[in-house]
């Protein structure tokens, strides 16, 4: 509504100016331009995707980054920091001190700050690395077993192998078919539908459940293979896939494990091997530079599925305990079989006595589980327990991936900065050199033009002088007068 000025009372020039931009400023707000962008779903995109999309623009293959980053990830020394940051972060979830000799200057509630939160993760760390009894076996163990993570991790991706026997016992992928259902139920059940790094799709939820249904049938026959992205490649893993991880070639039983960079790189040469096969010369480029790598897909369900990974070293291991583990020690040994959970958190894990599971309020949930029985906008306390691992272990991926290509983007930065800074100087000293030797040579023209026409006039001089002294035409010898 506008502001009515009474006629008896006229506005001075003051207030009038005032009311005028008021106005202008109430116009401006409503300008269109002015209001918060709210996106659709399916056109928002996550950081990860956005920091892949960056690093193409600078001509930076994202597949180097993110092996180096698997490459970083799967040393034992990154792995104990994981683990022991997730168990640090859960008991500060618990609003629970690790560390009986510090008191913390504020109440350990939901109150607290995030400031205070990360104070508390910091100082529950700092507890858990100086414990020798903790974090000696648990590096025992994750140094022994990191490959056959990498191993479990093929299982995530490509589902069961065609043979029986490559797929678990002495000479399969997994330990025992106990172990091998479990992280089938977790790749029909799909992990990245509970944590994706990657912008959601438009799937709906029955297209979802299809799908789930095809793999569950394509998994019991056997079949399944892997698709590359858009480039109709089917990769299926190999009739022995455990010469992926060991020392001898394929066919042959025994050899020694090799180490999870090893084992990656053996993984992508495959991949890349039947690629080259079921592609033409000229649809190969096409699909190494695919929008979405192999490596990616890798990295994708490591961090989506990385709960069902690592929760055997949480809660203890049920079944056969892998070949790996028997030269590790008793402390190691024994670690296996209780679960991290229980060294911190004293008998808070028991064995089921009728199903021979793990159970405790802090044991993760299935991802079969989760999309069964759980809503997200309605979980009960105790959900929110079993989820709770699960949230920190996907998200301290992520951010340790993310810190990753930061760390190196910021320091690609750093380097283009000074390159440019170098540019410039370099650029500013040859305008300058450029200009001392423009004047230098105009110096040396202005002496030489100086000297040039000094020289001219001397010359004109003479001339002039060598004129004078000549002798006329029309005089002769005799009419010289000697006798003076």
């Amino acid at each position: 509504m506008a502001y009515i000025v009474p006629l008896d009372q006229p506005l001075s020039e003051s207030q009038a100016k005032l009311i005028a931009q008021m106005g202008s400023i109430k116009n401006m707000a409503n300008l269109p331009f002015l209001k918060k962008l709210v996106l659709k779903k399916e056109d928002e995109i996550s950081l990860f995707d956005y920091m892949i999309k960056v690093l193409r623009s600078m001509g930076i293959d994202p597949q180097i980054l993110l092996s180096a980053f698997l490459n970083d990830f799967f040393r034992a020394e990154k792995l104990v920091e994981f683990f022991l940051t997730a168990v640090a972060k859960l008991a500060a979830a618990m609003y629970k001190n690790l560390d009986d000799n510090i008191t913390l200057p504020f109440a350990l509630n939901e109150t607290m700050t995030d400031d205070q939160i990360v104070q508390l993760v910091e100082t529950n760390y700092n507890w858990l690395n100086s414990q020798s009894y903790i974090k000696a076996p648990l590096t025992s163990i994750l140094d022994g077993l990191k490959t056959r993570m990498i191993q479990e991790l093929m299982i995530l991706i490509f589902g069961k192998p065609k043979k029986e026997d490559a797929a678990y016992g002495p000479n399969g992928l997994v330990a025992d078919v106990q172990r091998l259902n479990e992280l089938l139920d977790e790749f029909v059940c799909g992990g990245a539908q509970m944590f994706s790094v990657s912008s959601p799709s438009n799937t709906n939820n029955g297209d979802l459940e299809y799908n789930r249904i095809q793999k569950l049938q394509q998994v019991k026959n056997g079949n399944l293979t892997f698709k590359i992205t858009c480039q109709g490649v089917d990769i299926s893993l190999p009739d022995d896939p455990m010469y992926l991880f060991k020392s001898v070639p394929p066919g042959f039983v025994g050899g020694q494990t090799v180490s999870p960079q090893q084992a990656i790189e053996n993984i992508l040469q495959y991949v890349g091997g039947q690629v080259q096969k079921q592609t033409t010369s000229n649809s190969q480029s096409n699909s190494v530079s695919s929008e979405k790598s192999f490596t990616q897909k890798l990295l994708e369900t490591l961090i989506s599925s990385i709960t069902t990974l690592v929760s055997p070293f949480f809660v203890g291991f049920v079944g056969t305990i892998p070949d790996e583990a028997q030269g590790m020690g008793p402390a190691a040994l024994q670690m296996l079989t209780d679960g991290l959970l229980n060294y911190v958190f004293p008998n808070s894990v028991t064995t089921d006595s009728i199903t021979g599971k793990r159970v405790g309020e802090f044991v993760p949930a299935t991802s079969c589980e989760i999309l069964s029985s759980y809503d997200k906008n309605n979980m009960t306390d105790d959900q929110k327990k079993k989820t709770a691992l699960m949230t920190i272990l996907c998200n301290l991926l992520l951010n340790m991936l993310i810190g990753f290509i930061l760390a190196y983007l910021i320091e690609e930065v750093k380097n283009q900065v000074k390159k440019f800074i170098a540019k410039r100087a370099e650029a500013r000293i040859e305008r300058k050199t450029k200009k001392m030797k423009d004047r230098y040579a105009n110096s040396i023209a202005g002496k030489a033009q100086k000297k040039a026409q000094k020289t001219a006039r001397q010359v004109k001089l003479m001339s002039r002088i060598m004129g004078l002294l000549k002798p006329r035409k029309n005089a002769s010898v005799a009419s010289i007068d000697l006798s003076s």
